[in-house]
């Protein structure tokens, strides 16, 4: 093999290591997420929480976020409709869990690894409206803030 084959060789798999052990930490992330939000439900819904909506609403609810935070401009008007359901943290919890972890439309999806929706929406939006949703949140009586 010539040298010139051999650094094309090593260039290929150090490329193929790198993907790899990105992949491996990105599932140790999310099974991280998964056992954080179990334990954060039961500990919430043995506390007497109980979740106001099914999951599917959270769901849809979770869809239409990124709906609004992905592509050109953020739509602060339906981000704060949605926010403004949530009854308490079980609510909040349910959302953040629904939404889980994507990648932006626009984001580079080799280079990047999916986002959680406090980093969305810590993303998209300024900082005044962060504290106006976490106002309207804590007036609807949740601990829980963005």
């Amino acid at each position: 093999m010539t040298t010139i084959q051999q650094v094309i060789t090593i260039v290929i798999i150090a490329v193929i290591l790198w993907f790899v052990v990105k992949w491996l930490k990105e599932q140790k992330v999310v099974a991280d997420r998964i056992v954080t939000e179990k334990a954060e439900v039961k500990v919430l819904q043995e506390s007497g929480m109980k979740q106001s909506y099914t999951d599917s609403k959270f769901e849809s609810w979770a869809n239409e976020l990124e709906n609004y935070m992905n592509g050109g401009g953020t739509k602060i008007t339906g981000i704060n409709r949605i926010f403004g359901y949530l009854h308490n943290d079980l609510d909040f919890v349910k959302l953040e869990k629904a939404f889980g972890l994507r990648l932006s439309s626009y984001s580079w999806s080799w280079f990047t690894s999916p986002s959680d929706l406090m980093d969305w929406l810590k993303g998209d939006l300024d900082p005044d409206e962060i504290k106006a949703i976490n106002k309207q949140l804590k007036l609807q009586g949740l601990t829980k803030q963005i």
